[in-house]
């Protein structure tokens, strides 16, 4: 989902530098300016959100990892009070 952000984002942030290339006045350069530091702040928010996602989900996948790990030692540990 914060993929699709930050693309839609990246192509908003594109068309303003390609109007501040052309901007006829400095007044709407800095108009131009402005609306770019203002979709770079909500993109650096996504980008901040799809990295904690990232370590979110492999924090995760190493937990299971562990737990299923665990639950093979227990397994043969029952396996071997039951011989």
């Amino acid at each position: 989902m914060q993929g699709k952000k930050i693309k839609e984002l990246d192509k908003q942030i594109e068309e303003i530098k390609a109007r501040k290339k052309t901007a006829a006045t400095p007044e709407k350069k800095a108009e131009e300016d402005s609306l770019e530091a203002q979709a770079m702040a909500p993109k650096a928010e996504a980008e901040k959100q799809q990295q904690e996602a990232t370590e979110s989900g492999a924090k995760l996948t190493k937990e299971k990892q562990s737990i299923e790990e665990l639950n093979k030692m227990k397994e043969k540990n029952t396996r071997r009070k039951i011989r």
